[in-house]
């Protein structure tokens, strides 16, 4: 449960009545734990919208240069009288000046919003939004299962796609419950199989298999397979590949935090009593041997340390850019990577 000046909110239903309600609200600010159920959100909001809404997009190191720039664009007068929604994308407290800024001020002609991550009780722009009675806040916290299973099930059949009930788990489970990036890999899967509502194409395992492949692009998953499995020697070997293909840092690293967050769901599930084979029920044969090795380096509580690092190295390598980023980066990971070989039994 959220609030928003005293106002509860607790679905996507009421944020579109705030918007139907201009003058109300000042603000629609959407945060929490879980970014991929915030973009979905954000991706809902902005179809009920519709297309008749100009889209100005902004982000953290826009508002942050120029703390006016949220409050000019809110305010700028429309000569047409055409609708606008300023859509402002930002991490912890990065805007936080320019929020302010805006909050100060009168209300602007246009709706905005702005989307966070995840910020603490304790966090200055949270308390700020939270107290403000112009600001309807959402806090986002992770989907569950079966409702994202019915997420991606509806939008497959929207696609034309006919996907068997263990197939849509396997996708769910390979973007580790990110429906953003499983509802992306569907429409991949309509467009090369040519499907429609008109046209309807059922989906074997081998066409996910195919897909999976064809994810793994800039062979980026050897190297997150080698250092999360103590390899160093090919964790060096794919590092020096990933720089040559002139592999994204962010992007990498993000890659590498789906699979720790998927080695932590397995952990979970074998700590309740399951067998390994029952908590990698949808995920692909050929790579379970290499997630029951790397559950076994990696206890609980150090995936969730590493998860935490990785999350820390991301904002590093976003603030200090460059080759700068990229020498810290190769380092952290062949550091990951020695920490799992003390881990390995000698000849693994």
């Amino acid at each position: 449960m959220a609030y928003g000046g005293g106002q509860k909110i607790d679905n996507l239903g009421q944020l579109k009545a705030a918007y139907d309600n201009p003058g109300r609200y000042k603000m629609l600010f959407l945060y929490g734990p879980d970014e991929s159920e915030i973009s979905y959100i954000v991706k809902k909001f902005l179809a009920h919208i519709g297309n008749n809404v100009e889209h100005i997009l902004l982000n953290g190191d826009q508002l942050r240069s120029d703390p006016a720039l949220l409050s000019d664009e809110a305010n700028a007068i429309s000569l047409f009288g055409e609708k606008k929604i300023i859509h402002a994308e930002i991490k912890r407290d990065e805007a936080m000046t320019a929020i302010e800024y805006y909050l100060q001020g009168p209300a602007g002609e246009h709706v905005v919003l702005v989307q966070s991550g995840n910020l603490t009780k304790a966090n200055k722009l949270r308390k700020l939004v939270e107290a403000d009675k112009s600001v309807l806040s959402l806090i986002v916290y992770e989907a569950k299962s079966d409702v994202l299973f019915g997420r991606l099930n509806g939008h497959a059949k929207s696609l034309g796609l006919i996907v068997k009930p263990d197939l849509i788990r396997a996708i769910l489970a390979r973007v580790n419950m990110n429906i953003h990036l499983a509802m992306m890999e569907m429409e991949k899967l309509s467009l090369y199989h040519d499907a429609s509502i008109d046209n309807p194409k059922e989906i074997e395992e081998q066409a996910i298999i195919d897909l999976a492949a064809d994810k793994a692009d800039d062979d980026i998953a050897p190297l997150i397979n080698a250092a999360l499995s103590g390899q160093v020697k090919i964790t060096v070997k794919e590092l020096n590949n990933a720089r040559a293909v002139k592999m994204e840092p962010v992007r990498l690293l993000r890659l590498m935090m789906y699979r720790v967050q998927q080695l932590i769901q397995i952990s979970q599930d074998m700590a309740s009593g399951k067998k390994f084979d029952n908590a990698t029920r949808g995920i692909f044969y050929g790579l379970k041997p290499i997630l029951e090795q790397q559950v076994k380096l990696w206890p609980a509580q150090r995936l969730f340390g590493l998860n935490g690092h990785l999350i820390d190295m991301e904002e590093t390598v976003m603030t200090i850019g460059g080759q700068s980023a990229i020498t810290y980066m190769e380092a952290e990971i062949l550091r990951i990577a020695k920490t799992a070989s003390r881990r390995r039994q000698p000849g693994k």
